[in-house]
């Protein structure tokens, strides 16, 4: 019996939806930047595969992006204001270090960091639907404390204010709508079209960092791992809805 090799064959991912896999795929991003700060250049075969990835992330976001945006309650809008508000200013404050001088930054590499962790791509998250916006903000945050360097980060920038406004306000917008889990809901032809090859693009992104690591350069399994941490330490959030147990990535 013959046997065929393919992304598709060799590299199994969890289960996905459109929102759940615009979140990792966006945190994957994330941490390519990061492990390009102050680390060893990414080979180019990394990187066209990351900016494939990158593509087809933006254009499934866009897919995400329905006309209507905000919830139809008064208590929903209201929070859904707030909670852009917080990221708003943490985005101003962060930013303005970002752009300021080295010299004058306590710490550069942790702001890189940071503004990669949490403006990847600016603030167009804000802009999905309420509650693939309360996901993706709540993706951010859950980043955010697993890493005891961000937290001492923002200590030196003196950003706990801001941060623990957008943590604030995001409780109070999953209160006032409802939401404390990841909702499930229907996939719309455009996403389905979006989701496609932008799985075929992950996997494809994860063959190349899986192929890097083999390389005999020094700290290559370090970056790799950092590469592919958000992926093998993926879990797939509860769901409002019962479904079947993702498969464990490999």
């Amino acid at each position: 019996m013959s046997r065929t090799y393919s992304t598709e064959t060799l590299i199994i991912l969890p289960r996905l939806s459109g929102g759940t896999a615009n979140v990792l795929i966006t945190r994957l991003i994330t941490a390519a930047k990061e492990a390009a700060v102050g680390g060893q250049p990414l080979p180019d075969n990394v990187c066209h595969a990351l900016e494939r990835l990158t593509t087809t992330n933006q254009t499934l976001s866009s897919a995400l992006q329905p006309v209507t945006t905000t919830p139809d309650n008064a208590a929903g809008q209201e929070a859904d204001n707030a909670l852009d508000r917080a990221w708003g200013n943490l985005h101003r404050i962060l930013s303005a270090w970002a752009n300021s001088d080295p010299a004058d930054n306590p710490d550069p590499v942790g702001t890189d960091r940071l503004m990669c962790l949490f403006f990847s791509d600016g603030l167009t998250f804000l802009k999905l639907r309420y509650d693939l916006q309360w996901q993706a903000s709540q993706g951010r945050l859950d980043a955010f404390a697993a890493d005891p360097a961000n937290t001492a980060t923002a200590g030196a920038l003196g950003l706990q204010t801001f941060v623990s406004r957008v943590q604030q306000a995001q409780a109070d917008y999953g209160l006032a709508l409802g939401i404390t889990q990841v909702l499930e809901s229907e996939e719309t032809a455009k996403v389905r079209t979006a989701l496609t090859p932008a799985l075929g693009a992950l996997r494809s992104y994860v063959l190349q960092v899986v192929a890097y690591a083999d390389s005999s350069a020094a700290g290559t399994l370090q970056q790799t791992d950092a590469l592919l941490e958000p992926l093998t330490s993926w879990t797939y959030p509860e769901s409002s809805k019962k479904t079947t147990e993702a498969p464990a990535p490999t």
